[in-house]
């Protein structure tokens, strides 16, 4: 598993996490498309958190969103 002894995710694993995101959204919201204003960017941007915190399951977390996976967290406690 991916958690240290206190559920919290390891460094390692977090590390990994932060540069996939970041590459993702140099690609989609910043290579691949303009927006109007800032409003239009800070919308697309709030969007695909909740897509990928609510909605898209990751194979370092067992095939579970990061939410699943915290909420297991804490029901294991």
């Amino acid at each position: 598993m991916a958690t240290s002894n206190n559920g919290i995710i390891s460094q390692s694993l977090a590390n990994k996490m932060l540069y996939c995101i970041k590459e993702y959204l140099k690609e989609v919201f910043f290579y691949d498309a303009l927006y109007d204003n800032i409003d239009d960017l800070k919308k697309e941007l709030l969007d695909f958190l909740v897509y990928y915190n609510e909605h898209r399951p990751h194979t370092s977390l067992e095939n579970l969103t990061p939410k699943e996976f915290i909420e297991n967290e804490k029901k294991c406690k």
